[in-house]
């Protein structure tokens, strides 16, 4: 099996908040992030190599292999603002003999991501980073929880 080609960083263009971003080459994904903060704004789902942007910034082009794919960063700026998420405490199934149960834990779903994740009661109402793709999310005040209702 082949190895995966290094990471490549190549700075051009300005994202769709009108900061400048950078493309970066990773494994079988090119990320657009912001050069400032390193926050990803979009992803795409080939390694391109010789990437190049509009100098809008809105439209980047890329080769992998035989293709040459073109792409457009859509949305205003509010569109990259911290996304509305609720806590929830989730229902797990039990495997074989293992009885089923509430979890323990609040967890929420990252809008950027899909991965779930744990939240304390004092996070609630706040802004916070998805601790595993830095996707800013604004918490609900409140939380869904229906523990009690099998009691």
């Amino acid at each position: 099996m082949a190895a995966l080609p290094a990471p490549a960083v190549v700075p051009a263009g300005r994202c769709a908040t009108g900061l400048p971003a950078r493309a970066l080459r990773h494994g079988l994904e090119t990320v657009i992030e912001d050069a400032a903060t390193g926050k990803p704004t979009a992803w795409f789902p080939l390694a391109l190599f010789h990437i190049a942007t509009h100098p809008s910034g809105r439209i980047w082009a890329g080769s992998s292999s035989y293709y040459v794919a073109l792409f457009a960063l859509e949305g205003p700026p509010q569109a990259h603002a911290p996304r509305t998420a609720t806590a929830t405490r989730l229902w797990h199934f039990g495997a074989g003999d293992a009885p089923d149960h509430w979890d323990n834990n609040l967890t929420v779903g990252c809008a950027h991501c899909g991965e779930r994740f744990v939240v304390t009661d004092d996070m609630l109402g706040q802004e916070i980073e998805c601790p595993l793709c830095g996707g800013g999310l604004r918490l609900n005040p409140f939380v869904c929880d229906h523990s009690d209702w099998l009691r």
